[in-house]
């Protein structure tokens, strides 16, 4: 008995030093549901169809990879009836900054110690909701939200009704990897 549990840990250890070192990652979903202060502001969005760019200068290439996945999402959001996310130019261009970031440093935290979420204020964005999805060296919209709704917390907050707005970011590195985070707000 005590060789098959010390062949199971071997085993589990080997599996998890494996996906640690696998060449595509995505962080844990986080989500987080808080109030305002009486006195702030929620940011709206305007009832029409605002342009993804805008915000922020994205090239066409980008511009085309943020397209994709939030009709890769909305797609997966109507299959469960949930209603579609709207993109944003001060989401998005939060979006961009948190994946320059999590490009240099791969968690929810900043790379000043502050949580993903201060990037919001940066934009003047406040909301009841907000949830933060990461996720780093996936080539293609495709595998990247395919990653995000396989894995729980991801799923959670890409089909979370809460959530009414979306900004998308994604960063190349010098080396050609990409970094691609989803911003939620509701």
């Amino acid at each position: 008995m005590k060789k098959s549990l010390k062949s199971i840990l071997l085993l589990t250890l080997i599996a998890v030093l494996f996906s640690a070192t696998a060449c595509a990652q995505i962080g844990g979903g986080i989500q987080e549901t808080s109030l305002p202060d009486e006195d702030s502001e929620f940011f709206e969005i305007a009832e029409e169809s605002v342009p993804l760019s805008g915000f922020i200068d994205l090239d066409d290439t980008t511009m085309q990879l943020i397209e994709e996945v939030l009709a890769l999402a909305n797609s997966e959001r109507a299959k469960a009836g949930v209603a579609p996310l709207s993109g944003t130019p001060a989401l998005n261009a939060a979006a961009a900054v948190r994946a320059q970031e999590v490009a240099k440093l791969f968690s929810h935290n900043r790379p000043d110690g502050t949580l993903c979420f201060t990037v919001l204020g940066e934009f003047n964005i406040t909301s009841k909701a907000r949830g933060e999805n990461i996720a780093g060296n996936f080539r293609t919209p495709e595998k990247v939200v395919d990653a995000w709704m396989k894995s729980p917390g991801h799923r959670d907050a890409i089909m979370n009704p809460d959530y009414t707005s979306v900004g998308i970011g994604v960063y190349t590195d010098s080396a050609g990897k990409l970094s691609w985070v989803m911003e939620f707000i509701g």
